[in-house]
């Protein structure tokens, strides 16, 4: 199944992509399993003043942009959407406490012989948190 929409107006933020796109998959994928979601942006150009007006609201820009700036540090999953925690979803929405990143994250110390190699550095998208909750411990 292939949907598409224009936004009206020229953007660089991810929200209004983001909430077209939920709302062109929504009615699709209403009490179903998705595999595989894409999206794609094009007509791509510069960032330009478009409105002496605008309704942009600046903080919401200022917000945006730290988020980006922390995932270009931290990987993508640094930053997510509070309602995605805990919603057990696989990662990347969830943090693998087998990632020595992820448990520096958390506040867990890695350990010195816990050094990663190439596979451990990839994202696990099988596991989340849910398979190693404290509350499994006798």
């Amino acid at each position: 199944v292939t949907r598409q929409r224009t936004l009206a107006e020229p953007t660089d933020l991810t929200e209004p992509i983001f909430r077209a796109a939920l709302e062109l998959a929504r009615p699709e994928v209403r009490g179903k399993r998705i595999r595989l979601l894409g999206v794609t942006a094009s007509n791509l150009g510069d960032r330009q003043q478009l409105a002496l007006f605008s309704t942009d609201d600046p903080r919401h820009r200022r917000a945006i942009e730290a988020a980006d700036l922390v995932r270009r540090r931290f990987g993508d999953r640094a930053v997510t959407r509070g309602r995605l925690v805990g919603a057990d979803l696989p990662a990347p929405f969830e943090r693998d406490p087998r990632n020595p990143v992820d448990r520096r994250a958390r506040g867990m110390p890695i350990e010195p012989d816990e050094t990663p190699d190439s596979d451990e550095r990839r994202d696990n998208l099988a596991v989340s948190d849910a398979d190693d909750s404290p509350m499994d411990e006798p």
